[in-house]
C-alpha cells in the first residue's frame, strides 16, 4: 500500500536547474500545505483570485490564514466550524468552502504541472512500482488524500485508465481511493426548484439532499453537483469517494503487509483506524517526510495508533530526497526492510 498526503504534492517536483523565473512562479503555483489553502496574501494571483470570487466567505479564510501564521491547526479549526450543524451561516460557508478549495488546487496544480515539464516524482515512483508489480504479480493499492490528480496522471502513462469516479477501486493492477475527494469529481445534489446557479446551490446549502452519487466534473446539467472535495477536518464521518470504495478499501487492507507513507501526517483519525483494524501488526511501514524529524514524528505517532506496528522512518529530505536513493523501496517491496533498518517504539 502507498498512502500520499499533501506533502507528496507539495514535493511533486525535484526542482533540478530551475532558473530564476521558474523559483518565483514556484512560489504562486506550488501545491499547498493544508496550512497554506487559505495563504491569498502570499498568493495573490491564484489564492487571492479564489478568495476574491467568494466574497461571502472572505472572513472565514482571513480567520484561518492567521490560525495557520500563528502555527494552530487547520483541521482543528475547521473541525470546530463542521461541528455546529444547526447553524445556517455555517452550513454555506462550508459547501462555498469546497468551490474554493477546488478552484486553488485545480488551478495552482495545473500550473504546477505545467511547470514540471509534467513529469513529477510520482511518474517516477509509479514506474519504479509497476516494475515491481510487473515481476511478482501483485496489486497496489494506493491512497491518498490529495484533491490533485498527480497519481491518475502518473498511472495514465503506465497504461491504467479510470472513466469516472467508480472506476478507482475496480483493480485487479492498481486500486486508487481518493478519501477525500478530487477537484475532477462532483457530488449529485438534490434541489426542488433549482435555478441552476452556483450563487443559488450555496444561498440554499440547508435545503441540499446529498444523494450520494459521484460523477466526472462538468458531467451533471440537471441537478446541483457540488465539488466533491471534504474540506480538511480531523476527524470525518464520511469519506469524500463513492460509499462502495470504503467497503472495498476495508476488504484489501487486509491483505496489505507493507506501506510506504510519503507526505502524510496521520492526521485523519478516520482512516488510521480503518488501518489499524485492518492491517497485521507484523506489517512494514516505511516514512517519508519533509524533514528527518518530521518522518519521526508521524513514525513515533502511528507506531502506537496501529497497535505497535513496524514502523521505520527515513533520514530523508522530503519526497525527491527518497527517490534519489532506491534501496528503501526495493527493500519494503521485496519485504526486507526489518533486515535493514529498526522500528521506532
Amino acid at each position: 500500500m502507498v498512502v500520499m498526503g499533501a506533502g507528496a504534492s507539495f514535493d511533486s517536483v525535484p526542482e533540478i536547474d530551475w532558473s530564476a523565473a521558474q523559483r518565483l512562479e514556484s512560489v504562486e503555483t506550488r501545491p499547498p500545505l493544508a496550512k497554506e489553502l487559505f495563504a491569498a496574501v502570499n498568493r495573490p494571483r491564484l489564492f487571492g483570485k479564489a478568495a476574491r470570487a467568494h466574497p461571502n466567505i472572505r472572513g472565514l479564510i482571513a480567520s484561518l490564514q492567521r490560525i495557520a501564521v500563528a502555527g494552530g491547526n487547520i483541521e482543528d479549526a475547521l473541525q470546530a466550524h463542521a461541528e455546529r450543524l444547526d447553524d445556517p451561516v455555517a452550513i454555506r460557508e462550508r459547501l462555498e468552502l469546497r468551490y474554493y478549495l477546488r478552484s486553488v488546487v485545480k488551478n495552482s496544480c495545473s500550473e504546477w504541472w505545467g511547470l514540471s515539464s509534467t513529469v513529477t516524482n510520482h511518474d517516477a515512483l509509479i514506474h519504479r512500482i509497476d516494475s515491481f508489480r510487473r515481476n511478482t504479480g501483485e496489486s497496489v493499492l494506493i491512497v491518498t488524500f490529495n484533491y490533485d490528480d498527480f497519481i491518475e496522471r502518473a498511472l495514465d502513462a503506465i497504461g491504467v485508465q479510470f472513466k469516472g469516479p467508480d472506476d478507482f477501486m475496480k483493480g485487479p493492477d492498481y486500486y486508487l481511493a481518493k478519501l477525500h475527494g478530487s477537484v475532477n469529481w462532483e457530488q449529485i445534489a438534490e434541489l426542488p426548484n433549482w435555478g441552476g446557479s452556483e450563487p443559488e446551490t450555496v444561498r440554499r446549502a440547508g435545503e441540499l439532499r446529498l444523494t450520494g452519487r459521484l460523477a466526472n466534473a462538468g458531467e451533471v446539467r440537471d441537478f446541483p453537483a457540488l465539488p466533491a472535495i471534504a474540506v480538511p477536518i480531523r476527524r470525518k464521518q464520511e469519506f469524500e469517494c463513492p460509499s462502495d470504495h470504503v467497503a472495498r478499501l476495508k476488504g484489501l487492507l487486509k491483505a496489505v503487509d507493507r506501506c510506504l507513507v510519503v507526505g502524510w501526517r496521520g492526521q485523519e483519525d478516520t482512516f488510521v483506524e480503518l488501518c489499524r483494524d485492518g492491517i497485521d501488526t507484523r506489517a512494514e511501514w516505511l516514512i517519508v517526510s519533509g524533514t528527518a524529524d518530521g518522518a519521526t514524528t508521524t513514525a513515533n505517532d502511528l507506531f502506537g495508533r496501529l497497535g505497535n506496528a513496524f514502523v521505520v522512518p527515513l533520514p530523508v529530505v522530503g519526497f525527491t530526497g527518497f527517490l534519489d536513493d532506491p534501496n528503501p523501496l526495493d527493500l519494503l517491496w521485496t519485504k526486507r526492510l526489518h533486515q535493514s533498518y529498526v522500528s521506532v517504539g
